[in-house]
């Protein structure tokens, strides 16, 4: 690191540290909530009123968690290596907050599961873009050197 530390800000490393936090809470989260989409995907889905009657694709989304999660738990060793899964989850969880949003409006009796899950996915892609270094290139590189 002392080649580069010219480079890289002291509010860089906050924003790193930032990250971490993130790739904790998103490892945990989503790991948790995929491992058990994984294991049990009719209980989980019937427990939260969505349609439970295809384990097999709801297992399968469940996976797509699972590795979300097990992609931020390697982030928290190397932040910058795995930084994609921020851009990844800003684009999946908003484009599923905006295809959500209008079918749980125009239901009778929407799941409360729904707007629960729209929240938080809607927060989760607000803070992976609140983290995310834009326009920091030169300092993610260096930093990269050093991972």
């Amino acid at each position: 690191m002392a080649k580069v530390r010219g480079l890289i800000k002291p509010e860089f490393e906050t924003k790193v540290r930032y990250l971490k936090w993130v790739y904790s809470l998103c490892a945990s989260t989503s790991f948790a909530l995929g491992l058990w989409m994984v294991i049990a995907p009719t209980h989980f889905w019937g427990l939260i009123r969505v349609n439970d009657t295809d384990p097999i694709v709801q297992a399968i989304y469940g996976a797509a968690i699972c590795g979300e999660g097990v992609l931020c738990l390697l982030g928290l060793f190397q932040p910058l290596r795995y930084i994609a899964i921020f851009q990844y989850m800003m684009a999946y969880k908003a484009i599923v907050c905006i295809a959500l949003i209008p079918r749980l409006a125009l239901m009778e009796d929407a799941p409360i599961a729904g707007w629960v899950i729209v929240f938080f996915w809607a927060s989760t892609a607000m803070l992976c873009a609140w983290v995310f270094p834009w326009g920091k290139w030169k300092e993610v590189v260096a930093r990269m050197r050093n991972e």
